[in-house]
């Protein structure tokens, strides 16, 4: 089931593979984990790649889930401000730094608590943009222009990931580099990405499908974070937005793109 980025068919999807009987979903948003638990008690719920289990209701914790919720958290402890730290060796940053996010987005609360201190550490403050529709983005880099931010961090989200084209556009249009939290939107333009692979997130949660299936509960299964991270770079946009990148962040990147 697909909701195409549509998140109000979430309730009626996930009711239909209730309805089904379905022997595990395997799901990969908070949003549709929520429409999941909002469903059923019963059938358990693999999150392959979502974030803050704990503070979106989810799970009680994430040692012992205590609910039909197992799964791995994407929004690793640390993560965003590990991206602006990398953002700032290769670029020259000054305030304001701007930071684009899902105005939906469960997430937001947490990936700022790490990307405040960071950007402190760097002496550089941080301006805020939310999107709560994909009518707002062009709006949102109008005003990072008028206000001449450096940068642009763009945070985890569900609605940031399915307009990532859009964003790629935009900051190429308004000559703004930017970090991400995923290798898709470098593929597309961005300039450069650190995070888990989504990829590995999702064959990863073959694991407990297959644990549930030989009979464990996932209310017991402790939600895991990813332990392997890739630096992605896009050269031909770093040569458009003319950055000449340090060759100490050049090899530490898993991989380049040309």
């Amino acid at each position: 089931r697909y909701a195409e980025g549509k998140l109000d068919r979430l309730p009626a999807l996930a009711a239909e593979l209730v309805e089904v009987k379905m022997n595990v979903i395997v799901l990969g948003s908070i949003p549709s984990a929520l429409a999941a638990q909002r469903a059923t008690k019963t059938i358990p719920i693999v999150v392959a790649a979502a974030g803050d289990f704990v503070g979106n209701g989810l799970v009680a914790s994430l040692e012992r889930p205590g609910s039909n919720n197992t799964g791995l958290d994407e929004v690793v402890p640390g993560l965003a401000g590990e991206r602006l730290r990398l953002l700032a060796q290769a670029v020259p940053l000054r305030s304001p730094v701007a930071v684009l996010s899902s105005a939906t987005s469960p997430t937001h609360a947490k990936q700022m608590q790490d990307a405040e201190p960071a950007a402190a550490s760097l002496g550089v403050k941080l301006v805020v943009k939310r999107v709560a529709d994909a009518k707002d983005f062009e709006r949102v880099f109008a005003e990072m222009a008028r206000e001449k931010v450096s940068a642009v961090v763009v945070f985890s989200g569900v609605l940031t990931n399915i307009h990532r084209k859009r964003i790629v556009e935009l900051a190429a249009q308004y000559r703004l580099p930017t970090i991400h939290w995923n290798a898709a939107y470098v593929a597309s333009g961005g300039l450069m990405s650190y995070g888990p692979n989504p990829l590995g997130m999702y064959k990863r949660s073959a694991a407990f499908v297959d644990k549930i299936l030989k009979g464990a509960s996932p209310s017991v299964l402790p939600i895991e974070y990813p332990e392997e991270f890739e630096l992605t770079i896009n050269l031909k946009t770093a040569k458009e937005l003319g950055i000449t990148l340090p060759k100490r962040l050049l090899e530490k990147a898993d991989r380049l793109l040309e």
